[in-house]
């Protein structure tokens, strides 16, 4: 075996005690690359590379241009216990799963997986981190695997809340802890913190409004009837419509994108979109999120469009890569953290209190004004 091979399994087995140890605690940020490379007197080929096998365990998250923090555990809670020493051996009934659709470094999930796990630190209790890669029947499988394991309980971000409502209702009947975030069960009691969603897009539009804007697109990537975050920012925009008395346009409602254009590139998608959009004389687009936001200025940008000038974006999220775009994104800000904080402070209060009533709490929205959005005009029909 290698010097180097020696090295790098070091640098894990190092970092992994530290964190098992909670030398390093949920959300705390590692040392770098070069940092570890010092201390260990190696390349930073070589902490690269242990940095980057730990991220596949999913003991760690690297975030592009701020570096790797410690998500708690493994993406497989059993792969973690199972790696665990004897003495370091964890206790399900002090392990807390955050079940989530996508990676954590996607958006601003990862803040909201600081905020819970700082809240479950102070009581001690390890936060975990599962992701069901927006596949629902591994979500129904995950929920099911955590239940059967007997953890404390469960914060969960849904895929939809029109799927696997036998889970749930199987959970809830079983007096068991769970919140859910980002979106809520309308046919089930329980437990939940969400942005408020409606009272954003609301805000949204009307800004637009403010600046003239009458014809105004809602254009979401999900469905609006598979999820309450996206039924609620579609409510938003209708009530600022009516309010000022502009007629809702069916036609000018765009939702499930990715599903009805499952065939298509995703920027010819997108540009496809613009078109049919601008030849409606639309001036202004309510965005579902800040992804959807970028991508329907970048496919404008490449149609010869001016954003804002010809063509006003507002997003939703403000995810940090907005204000860095060409043309800085104006949105409408989560508060990820507090989502998190909240929610572990909810699923505590049912956990150690014994009893798992239905609070609710809605997390208020911010309007962020950049440069995405101006007075309204009409271009010509291309």
């Amino acid at each position: 075996m290698s010097e180097n091979k020696l090295l790098y399994e070091k640098i894990i087995s190092y970092l992994r005690q530290e964190i098992h140890s909670q030398n390093f605690k949920p959300g705390d940020k590692l040392p770098t690359e070069k940092e570890l490379a010092q201390k260990f007197g190696v390349s930073r080929i070589t902490s690269k590379r242990a940095l980057e096998d730990l991220k596949s365990e999913g003991l760690i998250y690297r975030v592009r241009g701020s570096g790797s923090f410690v998500s708690s555990l493994e993406k497989n809670l059993d792969k973690f216990l199972s790696t665990s020493t004897t003495n370091n051996r964890l206790d399900y009934s002090r392990v807390v799963p955050i079940v989530l659709p996508f990676d954590v470094s996607n958006g601003g999930i990862m803040n909201v997986v600081i905020g819970a796990s700082r809240v479950m630190d102070e009581k001690g209790y390890i936060l975990s981190i599962h992701c069901c890669n927006d596949d629902i029947n591994e979500e129904k499988k995950l929920l099911l695997h955590l239940y059967e394991k007997n953890v404390a309980g469960i914060i969960h971000y849904p895929i939809s809340d029109r799927k696997n409502l036998e889970v749930m209702n199987l959970l809830y009947l079983n007096n068991y802890p769970i919140v859910t975030i980002d979106k809520y069960y309308e046919s089930i009691p329980i437990s939940y913190v969400v942005s408020d969603n409606l009272r954003g897009s609301y805000e949204a539009v009307q800004y637009l409004i403010s600046k003239g804007h009458k014809k105004i697109a809602f254009v979401s990537d999900g469905k609006i009837e598979d999820a309450t975050s996206i039924r609620n920012r579609y409510f938003g925009y209708c009530k600022a419509l009516n309010e000022n008395k502009i007629s809702i346009d069916e036609q000018l409602v765009k939702s499930g994108i990715i599903d009805l254009n499952s065939n298509q590139d995703g920027i010819e998608m997108y540009k496809n979109l613009v078109k049919e959009l601008v030849n409606q004389n639309v001036t202004g687009i309510c965005a579902i999120n800040d992804y959807v936001a970028s991508s329907l200025m970048k496919s404008a940008t490449e149609l010869g469009i001016s954003v804002p000038n010809e063509l006003s974006v507002i997003g939703f999220d403000n995810l940090e890569f907005g204000k860095y775009l060409s043309v800085p994104l104006t949105t409408v800000q989560q508060n990820f953290y507090k989502i998190g904080k909240v929610a572990a402070q909810m699923l505590l209060e049912g956990i150690e209190g014994g009893e798992h009533k239905c609070f609710k709490s809605v997390v208020p929205t911010k309007l962020i004004e950049r440069d995405s959005c101006s007075k309204a005009l009409t271009i010509q029909n291309i």
